[in-house]
């Protein structure tokens, strides 16, 4: 389960820690002690630290440096809230040390977010206009976490602590994303400063989300198709298995109870052949769960289409 926990932020203020938040962090960057148990236990602290050292000892993944949020505040104003946050470079499989301890333990909402590392993500939510209604076009997950299921923002990912370097981290990490995931440029999509944060507690992370504005839908499902065309001729995995479109008015009818997958999603498939348009029932993740409920209400509604542009 997610929420978003704060929106109508008009400021992110990053304050950069640069040693690393571990295991063996003692004091204000600490991790929960069952994150950090679970993470010695599991064997997660001898897991190799590079690419070059997971393929040295003849292993697929490895225990990349990424970054959490070990402080959080917030200000409330009229013109929105500003956010403040500490960011400390962060292992991965610090996040799954904290997602193994919450579905052992089958911990709430309210107790995986006591726990959570708050692993930092960037995202973008893509409003865009089909048939004359308005939608989010969004993504399946492909060789990522939650394979299979949709992610109700065009492009999102870990904010890696090789970013932690240049002056807007975020940002940076956003673009990147973008670039990588659906070949487009973000400068293209005109997106917004982050206006959303998405509390996904239950897998031991928190994202902001940004918006674009007058999105071009053709452009995007070009330079996604363009972008995939060399990694499925060249039989690669796909981070982006395809792309979604999820029409916001629909979302006010869906219960937000067991919430676990949406019927009628149009995809657009890579082939060889370019994308193919599959309708097909799909399961979510926690993320869009956030979305579907914040989108229910309407004044949300018009607020995402307010900030889209459209």
């Amino acid at each position: 389960m997610a929420k978003i926990s704060i929106d109508r932020i008009s400021d992110v203020q990053v304050n950069r820690v640069a040693s690393e938040r571990t295991h063996l962090t003692e004091g204000a960057g600490s991790l929960d002690r069952r994150v950090r148990e679970r993470y010695e236990k599991a064997g997660y602290h001898l897991a190799p630290k590079s690419k070059a050292e997971a393929q040295a000892r003849g292993q697929r993944h490895f225990n990349g440096l990424m970054s959490s949020f070990p402080r959080l505040a917030v200000y409330p104003s009229d013109n929105g809230a500003t956010v403040s946050v500490d960011i400390m470079p962060t292992r991965y499989l610090v996040g799954q040390a904290a997602r193994d301890v919450i579905s052992a333990e089958q911990l709430s909402f309210e107790q995986a977010q006591e726990m959570s590392p708050r692993m930092a993500n960037v995202s973008l939510l893509v409003p865009v206009r089909m048939n004359n209604q308005y939608g989010l076009l969004s993504q399946i997950k492909g060789d990522a976490l939650g394979s299979g299921q949709l992610h109700a923002a065009l492009a999102a990912g870990n904010v890696s602590a090789k970013y932690l370097h240049s002056e807007h981290p975020l940002v940076t990490t956003l673009q990147h994303e973008t670039s990588e995931e659906v070949g487009i440029n973000l400068a293209q999509l005109d997106s917004t400063s982050f206006v959303f944060l998405i509390d996904e507690a239950t897998t031991g992370q928190v994202n902001f989300a940004s918006i674009s504005q007058g999105a071009d839908m053709d452009a995007i499902l070009g330079a996604y198709e363009a972008s995939v065309r060399q990694k499925l001729g060249g039989q690669l995995s796909l981070e982006v298995a395809a792309l979604a479109y999820l029409p916001i008015a629909s979302l006010a009818f869906i219960p937000l109870e067991g919430t676990q997958g949406l019927a009628d999603i149009e995809t657009f498939v890579p082939t060889k052949d370019g994308l193919e348009s599959r309708v097909r029932t799909t399961g979510i993740r926690p993320y869009t769960q956030a979305v579907v409920e914040f989108m229910r209400s309407p004044e949300n509604r018009r607020y995402l289409l307010e900030q889209s542009g459209l």
